[in-house]
C-alpha cells in the first residue's frame, strides 16, 4: 500500500485556497479617456453686475453634474499671483444661468460689483466620482 506524504495532503488542500484570488474581478469603474472632460475655450464678458461666461468643452460633456465658478477679488491688483478663493457659486444643469447645449455651455452669474475687478475660474464636477474635477484656467474679469 502507498502511503501519501502528510506534506503532499497540506500542499494539495492549501492549492485551492491560493487559487481563490486568481482571476478576481473588481467592479467596474469609470474609464478617464471615455467619461472625462475638459476646458477647451472659455469666453466671458461683463455688464454691469453679471458675468456671462460661454465655454466649449471637450470630452464627454454630458457627464458635467456641477459648474462651480470660483471667484478672487481683485483688491490688490496682483494678476500673476496665485490664485485665491474668496467666493464661490455652484450652479446645476437646469438652474437659471446654467444652459448646456452638447459641449457648450453659457453661464450667467450676476450680484457682482460692477467696479470691482474679478480673477475667476471654473470647475466642472463629473457624474463619475472617480475622475478628478476639470479646472478651468484662470481669468481676469476687469470692470
Amino acid at each position: 500500500m502507498t502511503r501519501i506524504s502528510p506534506a503532499l495532503v497540506l500542499a494539495l488542500l492549501t492549492l485551492p485556497l491560493t487559487l481563490i484570488g486568481c482571476g478576481q474581478k473588481a467592479w467596474p469603474g469609470p474609464d478617464s479617456t471615455q467619461d472625462a472632460y475638459q476646458w477647451a475655450a472659455v469666453d466671458f464678458s461683463r455688464d454691469k453686475g453679471c458675468l456671462f461666461i460661454d465655454a466649449t468643452l471637450s470630452g464627454a460633456a454630458q457627464n458635467v453634474v456641477s459648474v462651480t465658478v470660483e471667484i478672487e477679488l481683485m483688491n490688490d491688483g496682483c494678476p500673476g499671483c496665485p490664485f485665491n478663493l474668496d467666493l464661490g457659486r455652484q450652479i446645476f444643469p437646469g438652474d437659471p444661468g446654467f444652459r448646456q447645449s452638447g459641449s457648450h455651455l453659457q453661464i450667467y452669474l450676476c450680484g457682482l460689483d460692477p467696479q470691482e475687478a474679478y480673477r475667476f475660474r471654473l470647475k466642472g464636477e463629473n457624474a463619475f466620482t472617480g475622475l478628478p474635477t476639470a479646472v478651468s484656467d484662470v481669468y481676469t474679469a476687469a470692470p
